[in-house]
């Protein structure tokens, strides 16, 4: 299970974890390049990678990050 995003404490976060079933425990995304803060947003499984698409940090956002995590890698494409 892969989460990414949404709400703490601080606010609106763009941070995210992957649950390993294997150990029973988490492991912290690497957020190098990581795509800005949101929520409100939409992620899909494609099988080998994950993908947030939109979302809301007070206003609209339209820009793609895509995780891989075999490799542990983000891609943000920029595109606001």
């Amino acid at each position: 299970m892969i989460v990414w995003g949404g709400f703490d404490d601080s606010g609106i976060i763009n941070t995210g974890g992957r649950y390993d079933p294997n150990t029973n425990s988490w492991k912290l995304m690497n957020m190098i390049n990581s795509p800005e803060s949101r929520y409100y947003h939409t992620a899909i499984w494609t099988g080998s990678e994950m993908m947030v698409w939109g979302g809301r940090n007070l206003v609209e956002i339209n820009s793609l990050g895509i995780y891989y995590p075999f490799v542990d890698l983000i891609y943000n494409n920029g595109f606001e």
